[in-house]
C-alpha cells in the first residue's frame, strides 16, 4: 500500500505540472480576449464579461454539487479521471477564443462552467483520496504536505510558463503542438496516478470484482489485485446502485481488510 501511494504522489505531481503549464499556454488567449493590449478595448466591457464568466462558474458549482455529490466517494478514481478530462477541454475552449474572438463571450463563459465542475468534481475526490492516504488518521498533515507539494508544482509551472509565453507569443502553430503535447501526457500521467490508487473499501464497481473473482477462483482478491481490475473510463453518470448487492451500502462502504 505504502509502494501505492507513492506511485501517486509521483504521478500526481507529473500530471498537476503539465496541467499548469497548459494552463498558462490558454490564459494568455484569454488576457487578449478581454483587450489586453488592444487600444479599443475597454475597462467596463471586460468588467461586464468576467461578471458574466463568473455567474455562470457559480451556477455551475452549485447545480453540478447539487446534482452529483453524493457520487464522488463512491466512485473517486472514475471522477478524478473526468475531472482532469473536462480541465483540458476548458483549456482548449479558452485557446480558442484566440481563433475565433467574435465568440469570446461564450466560449469564455462554457470554459468557466467546464472549470466549475473541474473544481467540485476535483476538490471532493482530492478529500477522499487525502481521506485514503491518511493512515494514521492524520488527515490534516496529510493535507498540508500534499499542498505544500502543489505549491512546489505551481512555483516550477510558473518558471516553465515563462519560459514559454514569450515563445509561444511569435508562434501561433507551436502553441497548438505544446497543447497537444503537454495534453497527451497530463492525460497519461493521471491515468496512471488513478490507476495506482488502492482503496480497501468496496463500492458498485469493486464488489463485482470481488464477487466474480470469488465466484471464478473461491478467495477473495486483495486490494491490489482489485484495482488493477477496476474499470476507469467509465461515465460516472452510468452508474447504477443496483450493480452491488444488496447487503451492500454505496453510502456506507465496506472494507476488503
Amino acid at each position: 500500500m505504502a509502494r501505492a501511494r507513492s506511485h501517486v504522489q509521483r504521478w500526481d505531481t507529473a500530471q498537476a505540472l503539465c496541467s499548469y503549464i497548459t494552463g498558462t499556454l490558454s490564459t494568455q488567449a484569454v488576457f487578449r480576449g478581454y483587450g489586453v493590449g488592444n487600444q479599443n478595448a475597454s475597462a467596463a466591457a471586460a468588467t461586464v464579461t468576467w461578471i458574466l464568466r463568473d455567474i455562470c462558474s457559480h451556477l455551475g458549482t452549485i447545480v453540478f454539487a447539487w446534482a452529483k455529490g453524493s457520487d464522488f466517494d463512491n466512485n473517486c478514481k472514475q471522477w478524478r479521471l473526468v475531472a482532469d478530462m473536462v480541465n483540458d477541454a476548458a483549456i482548449f475552449l479558452e485557446l480558442v477564443t484566440g481563433l475565433f474572438p467574435a465568440f469570446f463571450l461564450p466560449l469564455v463563459c462554457l470554459s468557466s462552467l467546464l472549470r466549475a465542475i473541474v473544481g467540485v468534481a476535483g476538490g471532493a475526490t482530492r478529500h477522499a483520496v487525502t481521506h485514503h492516504q491518511a493512515r494514521a488518521n492524520n488527515t490534516a498533515d496529510v493535507s498540508a504536505k500534499d499542498g505544500s507539494q502543489e505549491t512546489v508544482v505551481n512555483l516550477a509551472g510558473l518558471a516553465l510558463g515563462m519560459l514559454i509565453a514569450p515563445i509561444v507569443e511569435r508562434s501561433g502553430d507551436l502553441l497548438w503542438v505544446l497543447f497537444a503535447a503537454f495534453t497527451v501526457l497530463h492525460l497519461f500521467c493521471n491515468y496512471r496516478a488513478v490507476r495506482a490508487l488502492c482503496f480497501d473499501t468496496l463500492n458498485a464497481r469493486r464488489a463485482n470484482i470481488v464477487i466474480d473473482r470469488f465466484l471464478a477462483a473461491g478467495a477473495v482478491p486483495d486490494p491490489v489485485e482489485v484495482a488493477a481490475l477496476e474499470p476507469l473510463f467509465v461515465c460516472a453518470w452510468l452508474f447504477l446502485d443496483s450493480l452491488v448487492v444488496s447487503t451492500l451500502s454505496s453510502e456506507h462502504p465496506s472494507r476488503l481488510f
